[in-house]
């Protein structure tokens, strides 16, 4: 025996010995042997260098290839132990199944990429006894891999995959040919590359994690960009149309600071935006103290609601409507429109109504007169001489209003109003 076979077998029987709960029931199992003095002893002499050189090889896979390091992995187990196929199974996420990772050889074109439930996998078997275990009856002993396997295992040899502290796998080889029986020197190459299976399978889920966290940081990168962008479109666009209002507008914090001042505010107060943005609305504009644009603007910034006001700018002298809402800010947006023509059209429309209405009155009072001097014999004479007095009225206004009530020919006027008096029976 070799002195590295001797060493091997030297850890599986003290791990014997040592009482290893995980003993194996061999009323379970056919033509089963797990203990490594149960191996045929090495028929050759341990090959380290080529060990060396495919764990070299898998360092570089590692490092090039992570996602394929397993694959590697069971080509290599299928040279160094002169297997007919190789792999490597792990446990699902759920723990109910093996998924067949890895496979090289014959086996791969069934079993690459498929599931076995864990009770029907000799997988589930070394795990539990987490010891090399050797198969010699696999179709008897695992039924439900009779028709998977093809062409047929006389041979299986498996050896737990650790990740953490506990198995979570298998690398496996097995032979094709009834003549070759695995030995003690493929249990230790066995063993060897599991264990850098090991440290590969981790390596691959950090970089899966890594990878993960990497796509989801780039995710939110990505939505924050966009919506950045949005933003920035929104914002374009809302400043677009601020800008295009034929009203002046403004917005102030909650300091009562200019955070924005469009075009036409601009041209309003004869100062650009420059000049007033950050900066207190009553330092710039001190003759707003105590006007009706200064009370309006703080008892909306105090009671948060909408108002809308007119009252006479100190800053313009003239007219304004102010519309003023609070922002979720804590400040205020105001829409500041110039309504002097509109106030002088008010004045001259109230004027007006006030002529009418006194003109209206004058014309009552002329009337009332007429009906009171009116004298007549018969109640048909009366109205005929008040209809005819109320007719005058009527053509002398008519007359006035000829002229634009610029004046009117004195002997027409008179005419017309005499006209109603000077009938043939003398009624006045």
């Amino acid at each position: 025996m070799t002195p590295g076979a001797e060493a091997f077998l030297v850890e599986r029987a003290s791990s014997e010995l040592d009482g290893n709960q995980n003993a194996p029931n061999r009323a379970t199992l056919h033509g089963t042997r797990e203990q490594a003095e149960d191996l045929d002893p090495p028929a050759r002499e341990p090959d380290h260098r080529a060990e060396s050189r495919a764990l070299g090889i898998l360092a570089h896979e590692m490092v090039a290839r992570p996602d394929g390091v397993l694959q590697r992995l069971s080509e290599l187990v299928v040279e160094l132990c002169r297997a007919g196929s190789a792999g490597v199974s792990i446990l699902e996420p759920d723990g109910a199944s093996f998924r067949w990772q890895a496979v090289a050889g014959p086996l791969a074109a069934r079993l690459a990429g498929a599931t076995i439930a864990r009770e029907a996998s000799p997988c589930d078997v070394a795990i539990g006894r987490d010891s090399v275990l050797l198969l010699t009856d696999l179709r008897r002993d695992f039924p439900a891999l009779a028709g998977r396997i093809e062409p047929p295992v006389f041979e299986a040899l498996l050896v737990p995959l650790h990740a953490n502290g506990r198995a979570i796998g298998t690398v496996w080889a097995a032979t094709h040919d009834p003549d070759r029986h695995f030995d003690a020197e493929d249990a230790r190459l066995l063993a060897s590359l599991a264990r850098f299976a090991s440290a590969a399978r981790q390596m691959a889920v950090a970089l899966d994690q890594a990878e993960a966290a990497r796509a989801e940081l780039e995710r939110q990168v990505r939505e924050r960009t966009q919506a950045e962008a949005r933003l920035q479109a929104a914002h374009q666009h809302n400043t677009e149309i601020l800008e295009s209002l034929a009203d002046a507008f403004y917005a102030l914090d909650r300091d009562w600071r200019f955070t924005y001042v469009n075009h036409k505010a601009e041209e309003r107060w004869g100062l650009s935006r420059g000049s007033l943005l950050g900066r207190v609305i009553w330092e710039v504009f001190p003759q707003m103290a105590g006007g009706g644009p200064e009370q309006a603007l703080r008892r909306a910034m105090s009671d948060r609601r909408p108002l809308h006001v007119e009252a006479v700018s100190r800053i313009l002298g003239h007219w304004v409507e102010m519309d003023i809402h609070p922002t979720a800010a804590g400040g205020l947006s105001v829409y500041l429109r110039d309504i002097q023509e509109r106030k002088r059209a008010e004045e001259r429309q109230a004027l007006l109504a006030r002529e009418v209405d006194h003109r209206a009155k004058n014309a009552l009072a002329v009337v009332q007169a007429a009906v009171r001097l009116t004298r007549a014999e018969d109640v048909k004479g009366y109205v005929r001489a008040l209809e005819g007095r109320i007719a005058a009225l009527a053509r002398a206004q008519t007359l006035l209003a000829q002229d634009r009530w610029a004046g009117a020919d004195l002997r027409a006027l008179v005419r017309g109003e005499l006209k109603p008096f000077l009938g043939g029976n003398r009624q006045r």
